[in-house]
């Protein structure tokens, strides 16, 4: 094919390629990074526990009491193509920084564990959020980790096993499509709640 031919095609064959569909899927956690972020507002700096996900399953599509449901549902999943095979991690490359970095987006599924100052360097732990993730108190735990992955620990686990441990487990997770609030044109893909999965 030459270039002189293709320059020749007609815009009107130009289409947006079909978005992720918006559902309930079965997600694993194929593997995990500490990214950086920062809160304006607050002045607070730190990392977050960000996994990368992968969905291996659409509730809708299996549901079989709701045949109407399940056959749009896997007609916008074949539309989409291998829907098995996306992976998502909710960060962006922030290209204020040289090189650009992996940053941290706000997420269901993102748990800020770690204050750091404005350079980077550690300076302790984000005890009012890491409970989110994980939290043992008078015996009893709770967080992402135990209520959504089904993890349990003895006392004093560390924090890097517990992180390692995630990789490989599955929870539900609700997409949805939410518009920018800087730019209402535009609508981002998120995780609107999670749970356990069955």
């Amino acid at each position: 094919m030459q270039l002189s031919d293709l320059l020749k095609t007609n815009t009107a064959a130009f289409k947006e390629p079909p978005k992720f569909p918006a559902g309930l899927y079965e997600m694993v956690i194929t593997g995990y990074d500490l990214l950086p972020f920062s809160w304006k507002k607050s002045g607070k700096f730190g990392l977050a526990y960000v996994p990368t996900v992968r969905a291996i399953r659409s509730i809708e599509a299996d549901d079989q009491s709701n045949p109407e449901l399940a056959a749009e549902q896997q007609a916008k999943l074949d539309e989409f193509g291998d829907w098995t095979k996306r992976e998502f991690q909710f960060a962006y490359s922030d290209q204020s920084t040289n090189p650009p970095r992996r940053v941290a987006t706000i997420s269901e599924i993102n748990f800020p564990l770690i204050e750091t100052d404005a350079s980077g360097s550690p300076v302790g732990f984000m005890e009012n959020m890491a409970w989110r993730f994980y939290l043992r108190k008078d015996g009893q735990q709770s967080g992402f980790v135990v209520d959504k992955l089904g993890l349990d620990y003895p006392e004093g686990a560390e924090l890097e096993t517990i992180m390692e441990d995630t990789v490989g487990k599955t929870f539900l997770a609700q997409f949805e499509y939410e518009l920018r609030l800087n730019d209402p044109t535009r609508s981002d893909l998120v995780i609107k709640e999670t749970m356990a999965a069955a």
